[in-house]
C-alpha cells in the first residue's frame, strides 16, 4: 500500500541541502517547502481572541465594573497574566454577595480586557488586577448556559472557555440586552 500523502517533492534546483530554513539548518533534498492545500497551519494563540470565565460574587464583580478592572482568585497575578487585550470576560456569580449572600448561579457581568499587563491592586494588599471594560447584565442563569459552561471547572475560580461555547454564551447575552 502506498502511504505517500504528497508530503514529498521532487528534488529540484531549490531543494538542495545547502538551502537552509531559518532556525532549522540544512533541509533534506526531498522535503516539500511550499504550502500544501488543506494543510493545517499553526496560528499563535495571541492572534486570536480568547474567552475567560472568572468566578466572583455579583458585589465583587460590581467593584470591577465601577473601577474598570478584573481580578481573579483573590488577586492572584498568574491568571491575569494569561489574558491579552481584547479577550472576552464573563463573570459567573454563584451568589449575590460574599460570603453569605443569596444563591444566584448566573453570568452577571461581561466585558473585555483592556490593560496590557496585570497591575498592583488597590483593593487587596499584594493583589493584582487588570484593566477591563465591564458591563453588568441581566443575570443569565446557569440553567440556560449549562451545556456551554463546564460546571466542573467553576470551582477553580478562573478558566478559559473554548471559542464555540463562548460564542453560544455571548449570543445569549446579546439576545438579553436587546
Amino acid at each position: 500500500m502506498n502511504w505517500d500523502l504528497g508530503l514529498t517533492a521532487h528534488a529540484g534546483p531549490k531543494a538542495t541541502r545547502s538551502d537552509p530554513l531559518p532556525g532549522v539548518g540544512p533541509r533534506p533534498a526531498r522535503a516539500l517547502y511550499r504550502p500544501i492545500v488543506g494543510a493545517v497551519h499553526y496560528v499563535p494563540l495571541m492572534a486570536t481572541r480568547r474567552h475567560w470565565v472568572i468566578v466572583a460574587s455579583r458585589d465583587h464583580g460590581r467593584r470591577g465594573v465601577h473601577g474598570g478592572f478584573v481580578m481573579a482568585n483573590h488577586g492572584k497575578r498568574s491568571p491575569l497574566a494569561r489574558m491579552s487585550p481584547g479577550d472576552g470576560v464573563l463573570i459567573y456569580s454563584p451568589m449575590t454577595t460574599y460570603p453569605h449572600g443569596e444563591p444566584l448561579r448566573a453570568v452577571t457581568i461581561v466585558g473585555e480586557v483592556t490593560g496590557d499587563e496585570p497591575e498592583p491592586s488597590e483593593v487587596i494588599t499584594d493583589g493584582f488586577c487588570r484593566a477591563a471594560s465591564l458591563s453588568e447584565i441581566e443575570p443569565l442563569p446557569l440553567e440556560e448556559i449549562r451545556e456551554h459552561l463546564p460546571v466542573s471547572r467553576i470551582r477553580f475560580g478562573f478558566f478559559e472557555l473554548d471559542a464555540v461555547d463562548a460564542e453560544a454564551i455571548w449570543t445569549l447575552v446579546a439576545q438579553r440586552s436587546r
